[in-house]
């Protein structure tokens, strides 16, 4: 499950280094703050990334267990409808 998601924070911090860039680009910052403000953002970025993809792996580690739960649950005996199985009529018996 993990594997799907490895490049995840790396995406976001690349797409939200580039918004910066172009926008400090649009505007003619062309200095060393710009630079140090775009690496701020994109670790700032790929540390929320890493905080969703946890989020992603959980939620998808947590569902299959659950269907396991549900399907390793005991089926009730079928006496409502009518029909005893072979097991509650040997113990009758």
């Amino acid at each position: 499950m993990q594997r799907e998601h490895k490049f995840l924070p790396l995406a976001i911090a690349l797409v939200a280094g580039l918004a910066v860039s172009i926008v400090f680009i649009l505007n003619h910052n062309n200095s060393i703050t710009s630079v140090l403000i775009v690496l701020a953002v994109m670790l700032g970025f790929y540390i929320v990334g890493l905080i969703f993809r946890a989020v992603l792996v959980r939620l998808n580690t947590k569902e299959p267990e659950e269907e396991a739960n549900e399907e390793s649950e005991p089926e009730e005996t079928g006496e409502e409808d009518g029909v005893k199985t072979v097991d509650e009529e040997e113990n009758q018996a």
